[in-house]
């Protein structure tokens, strides 16, 4: 191969140029994987999901139900103790919240009486709502007749005041904390039987006709996007989106 004799003139293809490092264009580089942080803490994942008011909400409930569980061990007197002679008694150091009528430290029986208070609401709720989830389904999923003798029902045992009730059928049967339980139980079951009660669909909902093609066959459900306002662009009802059921033969 021929070069030139003048070694000082670029061979044809191979010249030089002075470039400086900084203005050479460097090829862009691929982006480095993202790396998942550290997982929020449990406080900072509840304010996320909750509310300030629900946060509230359940600090309070967590603080009763300790109290709850610890009182008895944490107050200063017992519950009857007939710990001083001065009644009606301001707040002190020895008493912080007083003494009652008897003489009886206040603070004692609001820490004894937690266990109680909180164990029966706690009681009574879970039970109203177990009957009355109960009976709000049997209604929704039966005939019309059982779903208006039960509606009836309950609608005559809301109407009557709940305080006059518990006065009745304490009256009448003693007082108890089984008995306290079940008459709060029986004033909230009404409640707990409408909101469930209330779930049963229309029967135009989409749904409920969906369920009933999959006795026939199988529904499918989906939802439609506005796009399907490309085949008539006169109807606006197109443009919104909507359920819609295709029942597939079985």
């Amino acid at each position: 191969m021929n070069r030139p004799a003048n070694s000082s003139i670029p061979h044809p293809g191979t010249e030089l140029y002075d470039v400086a490092r900084d203005e050479i264009v460097n090829e862009p580089s691929v982006p480095a994987p993202d790396v998942a942080g550290p997982k929020p803490g449990l406080l900072k994942r509840l304010v996320r999901r909750f509310s300030v008011l629900g946060l509230i909400g359940l600090v309070m409930v967590v603080f009763w139900l300790t109290i709850a569980v610890i009182g008895p061990w944490i107050a200063p007197y017992k519950s009857g103790a007939l710990s001083s002679m001065d009644v009606f008694a301001g707040s002190s150091h020895a008493f912080p919240l007083g003494t009652d009528y008897l003489g009886r430290d206040m603070l004692s029986r609001i820490l004894y009486g937690t266990r109680y208070t909180v164990g029966l609401a706690l009681a009574a709720a879970l039970l109203a709502s177990l009957i009355g989830t109960f009976f709000g389904l049997v209604a929704a999923v039966s005939g019309r007749w059982v779903d208006e003798i039960l509606s009836r029902l309950f609608d005559a045992l809301i109407s009557i005041p709940s305080k006059v009730l518990a006065l009745v059928v304490i009256a009448a049967f003693g007082s108890s904390i089984p008995m306290l339980t079940g008459v709060a139980a029986l004033a909230y079951i009404p409640g707990a039987f409408r909101i469930s009660r209330s779930h049963r669909g229309q029967p135009d909902d989409a749904r409920i006709r969906a369920g009933r093609a999959g006795s026939r066959g199988t529904a499918v459900l989906h939802r439609t996007r506005g796009s399907a306002a490309q085949h008539d662009p006169s109807d606006a009802r197109r443009l919104r989106p909507a359920f819609c059921v295709h029942r597939v033969a079985a």
